[in-house]
């Protein structure tokens, strides 16, 4: 963690528990945290766009809301977010639990939040080149590397998925070159 003072928003929809580990922060991290509390999307979205936040901590379950689409929300409106769950209901889906950057159970300690929001910032995350480059890859070895069969699934022309193909294994010998040349 760089010298700057991070920013952590607390979704939840327990004000009490939200408040509580928000004046935490101030008291105990002051230095090196701020904190904002935030009791379902709407207040959420508010505080993302007032200010920046480098960790938002969630909970899966937000009254009526869902958690998950509270956190998508705000890595859309937050570029670089680092996004946890926190939630005494740790019974996630394989696709829910991608959308959080870490897991934290209730009940929980501000020590715990702390050191997995750090770990999780200082962990380098893929990029959306990155996460195409792998979906693409993983819907071609699928289909047989079949490019009729990847070009529908991926709801795209037989030569756009060609190009697209050929582009990622130009980048993928660019990196085999460069890893043989360094050894």
């Amino acid at each position: 963690m760089s010298g700057a003072c991070k920013a952590i928003l607390f979704v939840d929809d327990d004000s009490g528990l939200a408040n509580a580990w928000r004046r935490t922060i101030e008291i105990s991290w002051g230095a090196v945290w701020r904190a904002a509390a935030a009791y379902g999307s709407r207040d959420a979205v508010e505080h993302a766009t007032r200010s920046r936040f480098d960790v938002a901590l969630v909970d899966l379950v937000l009254g009526d809301e869902d958690g998950v689409e509270v956190a998508a929300l705000l890595r859309s409106m937050c570029p670089g977010i680092v996004i946890g769950l926190c939630s005494a209901a740790m019974d996630v889906t394989g696709d829910e639990a991608a959308t959080f950057d870490f897991l934290v159970g209730k009940p929980t300690t501000m020590d715990v939040i702390i050191r997995r929001a750090t770990d999780a910032m200082s962990r380098e995350r893929p990029t959306l080149a990155d996460v195409t480059r792998a979906h693409v890859l993983a819907i071609f070895e699928r289909n047989g590397r079949n490019v009729s069969a990847t070009a529908r699934e991926l709801g795209i022309s037989r030569q756009a998925t060609q190009t697209r193909l050929r582009s990622l294994r130009q980048i993928t010998q660019v990196g085999r070159r460069s890893a043989r040349s360094q050894l």
